[in-house]
C-alpha cells in the first residue's frame, strides 16, 4: 500500500492537468458514477443563505477489467449565477473530500466551486486518506457542502440551476475512467409580489408565506398590475385564491 500512496502522489499531477479528458455523462442506469447537487432550500428571497451539497449518490464500476474499483479522482466544476448569488467565504465544509486541501476552492472570477483531488476522506469524520479513495457504494454521501447567499440586489423572479460541470472521475491505480450522471439542484428566487388597492401599494408579501388582502367589495386589488376578486389571498409567487 505504502508504494500505492507514492504513486498516487505522483501521478496526481498529471490526473489534474486533464490526462484521462472530461468523463462521459450518460443514463443513470449505464453509469459507474451518480453524482446530485441539492440544496436545503428551493424558494428563496434576497439576503436568503442556502446550503448547497455535491453528492456521491452511487458507484458501481461497470468495466470489466476493473478487479478492484476505487474512486480516487474527483475533478469537477459547480458553477453559479454571479447576478443572483454570492460565494459565503469560510463556508466549505469536508465530506467523503476534505475542503481544507488546496484541490477544493472558490474562484470568485469564475463564479464557479472548482475541485481536482486524488484522494478522499473516510465518511463522516474529515480525515483525509492521501493516496485512498472511495470504495463501491449505493449510499448517498456528500463530497463536500458550502453555502451561496442571495443579493440584496435581485430584481425579478429568477429559476437558477446548480449542476456539476467538466467531471473527470477516475481510479489512479487502474487509470479506469468512470461515467457519470448527476442530478442538479433547481432554485426559484422570488420577488415581493406588489399588491395595491385602490391604486396605492398595501400589502408586501412575505416571500415564503401567503399574504390574505381582504378589502372592501368596492375596492380594486391588484398584484403585479392584474386586477383580482377581493377578498383573496396572494401566494409568496404572486398567485392568488379567493377567501
Amino acid at each position: 500500500m505504502k508504494g500505492k500512496k507514492i504513486w498516487a502522489i505522483v501521478l496526481s499531477i498529471c490526473l489534474v492537468v486533464g490526462s484521462l479528458g472530461v468523463t462521459s455523462v450518460m443514463a443513470s442506469g449505464e453509469t459507474d458514477v451518480a453524482v446530485s447537487v441539492t440544496t436545503d432550500k428551493t424558494a428563496l428571497k434576497a439576503g436568503d443563505v442556502i446550503t448547497v451539497s455535491a453528492n456521491l449518490d452511487r458507484f458501481q464500476s461497470t468495466i470489466a477489467s476493473d478487479t478492484d474499483p476505487l474512486l480516487t479522482t474527483m475533478q469537477f466544476d459547480i458553477p453559479y449565477d454571479s447576478d443572483v448569488f454570492e460565494f459565503v467565504e469560510g463556508s466549505l465544509n469536508s465530506g467523503y473530500i476534505n475542503t481544507n486541501i488546496l484541490g477544493v476552492r472558490h474562484i470568485p472570477d469564475q463564479s464557479l466551486v472548482r475541485v481536482a483531488v486524488v484522494n478522499a476522506n473516510k465518511p463522516g469524520t474529515g480525515e483525509i486518506i492521501p493516496g485512498n479513495g472511495i470504495e463501491q457504494t449505493e449510499n448517498p454521501y456528500p463530497f463536500f457542502t458550502y453555502q451561496l447567499k442571495v443579493k440584496d440586489t435581485i430584481a425579478e423572479t429568477k429559476s437558477v440551476n446548480l449542476n456539476i460541470s467538466n467531471a473527470i472521475f477516475g481510479n489512479v491505480y487502474t487509470d479506469a475512467e468512470y461515467t457519470y450522471s448527476q442530478t442538479p439542484a433547481a432554485v426559484t428566487v422570488y420577488t415581493a409580489p406588489k399588491v395595491t388597492v385602490n391604486g396605492s401599494e398595501t400589502v408586501e408579501a412575505s416571500y415564503t408565506q401567503a399574504v390574505t388582502v381582504a378589502a372592501s367589495d368596492n375596492s380594486e386589488i391588484t398584484v403585479n398590475g392584474e386586477k383580482m376578486t377581493n377578498p383573496c389571498t396572494i401566494t409568496s409567487k404572486g398567485e392568488y385564491t379567493i377567501v
